[in-house]
């Protein structure tokens, strides 16, 4: 589990310096983008489907490789090859929509783009998300390679974490989405 922790991390990271700024960077010429006859949920979607694209690659290879190394049983990693992905998602959704609340058009320093307040609560949020996901499945397996619950409790309980991380990843997914579309939809160009 220091493992997912560590390829969770390097994603969140990952996403608050390329995906955060996207939208920010259009800079001044936003407003061709603003007045164009593709839709501001198109856009918006557009820029989340590429960022997860990149990070679910990242994700499965740094986690396909590393399990690999580590010589994991096969359920241990299809639980972790499944929280890469999706913590890929739900990373990649806050960013965007974070980046849509928080766009900076006059700012054209990506790194003055991340360290702002913007980046700084889509960092945490990230990182928050992750530790909530990462927690209860890393809380299983240790009560279970310890002897303290047995292998029919187990299946049971990974199937409450997966339930538990489907639903905060939903959450963490349209909820960012939809307030960074409603940014760009009430943003004058």
């Amino acid at each position: 589990f220091l493992n997912i922790f560590s390829v969770s991390s390097v994603l969140c990271s990952l996403a608050s310096r390329f995906v955060f700024p996207q939208l920010s960077l259009e800079g001044h010429g936003f407003w061709i983008v603003g007045l164009s006859p593709v839709s501001k949920a198109r856009i918006l979607l557009t820029k989340f489907a590429t960022a997860f694209v990149a990070m679910l690659a990242v994700s499965m290879g740094l986690i396909l490789l590393s399990s690999h190394m580590l010589q994991v049983e096969l359920l241990l990693e299809l639980v972790a090859v499944g929280i890469a992905g999706f913590i890929a998602l739900a990373v990649c959704a806050m960013a965007t929509g974070l980046g849509a609340v928080f766009m900076d058009l006059k700012q054209t320093n990506p790194m003055a783009i991340v360290s702002g307040f913007g980046g700084t609560i889509n960092l945490v949020l990230s990182l928050a998300y992750m530790f909530a996901v990462i927690l209860p499945f890393g809380a299983i397996f240790h009560l279970f390679y310890n002897g303290r619950i047995e292998e029919y409790h187990l299946y049971r309980a990974l199937v409450w974490a997966a339930l538990w991380t489907l639903g905060l990843t939903l959450l963490a997914v349209v909820v960012p989405l939809y307030a960074g579309y409603r940014s760009l939809r009430d943003r004058d160009y």
